[in-house]
C-alpha cells in the first residue's frame, strides 16, 4: 500500500461469515469504538455506513470463509472508494482467541458464578465474531 493510502485513523475489521459477520471498528491507538455482530445479507450496507462515518478508515477482512466474495462485492458496490485501502489478514486461530476474549470479558461484567468456573468449562452463550473482527483489526495495528 502506498504512503498516502497509510494515513487512516481507524481499522475496519470484517469476520465475514456465510449467515453472520463480525463487524468492529478500532483506533490505531487500540481503542474499540463499534464492535457488532451483522446479518451477511446487511454487511455491505453496514460497512459502507461505518467508513462513512469512520473515515479515513482502512478496511481488514479475515481470509478465510467468504473473503474472496466480500472483496469482490466492496470493489463492485464502492466501497472501496470510500476507504484507505481494503487488505485481507490471516485469521489463523481468531476463533479460538476470540471466543477466550468473551469468556473473560464476560467473567469481568457477569455474575460470581463465571468467576470460579474454569473458562475451559464455560461455553459461549452468544455468537462471538464481533470479537474476531476486534482480535483481526488488533493483528493487523501489531497490538
Amino acid at each position: 500500500m502506498d504512503k498516502a493510502k497509510r494515513e487512516f485513523k481507524y481499522i475496519i475489521a470484517i469476520d465475514p461469515g456465510t449467515e453472520k459477520c463480525g463487524l468492529a471498528v478500532v483506533s490505531i491507538d487500540g481503542e474499540i469504538r463499534l464492535q457488532e455482530i451483522v446479518r451477511e445479507k446487511d454487511l455491505l450496507g453496514r460497512v459502507r455506513g461505518v467508513a462513512r462515518h469512520y473515515s479515513p478508515a482502512l478496511v481488514v477482512v479475515g481470509d478465510r470463509t467468504g473473503a474472496e466474495r466480500f472483496m469482490e462485492l466492496v470493489e463492485q458496490e464502492g466501497i472501496a472508494e470510500l476507504v484507505a485501502g481494503v487488505e485481507a489478514i490471516d485469521e489463523h486461530l481468531t476463533s479460538q482467541e476470540a471466543r477466550r476474549y468473551y469468556l473473560e470479558e464476560r467473567r469481568r461484567a457477569g455474575s460470581w458464578l463465571y468467576r470460579i468456573i474454569p473458562l475451559g468449562m464455560q461455553v459461549p452463550d452468544q455468537p462471538y465474531d464481533d470479537y474476531v473482527a476486534v482480535i483481526l483489526a488488533r493483528r493487523y495495528l501489531g497490538l
